[in-house]
């Protein structure tokens, strides 16, 4: 019994260990973000309608581009970390 019990606890610190090592890119990625995001797709980009765009890097890190306008980036941020919750 106890051999099961000390069994099941090292597949689970296996499996976390696992889940750690996934990059940025391939967290976001399970989640369908990598792309380009609008409140509204048919409408063009504006500061009532921005473009946000996922974007995986080659080191595994994504960016996250917002634009307010065509072609003008508002602001972008690079994603390093990620912490991923669990299911409730």
């Amino acid at each position: 019994m106890g051999w099961r019990i000390l069994f099941v606890v090292a597949l689970c610190t296996l499996q976390i260990e696992i889940a750690n090592a996934q990059s940025v890119a391939d967290t976001i990625g399970q989640f369908g973000l990598i792309g380009t995001w609008a409140l509204d797709c048919s409408k063009p980009t504006s500061s009532d309608n921005y473009l946000m765009v996922f974007a995986a890097t080659g080191a595994g890190d994504v960016t996250r581009t917002y634009y307010d306008q065509p072609g003008h980036i508002f602001n972008r941020y690079k994603i390093v970390r990620r912490v991923r919750g669990l299911a409730r």
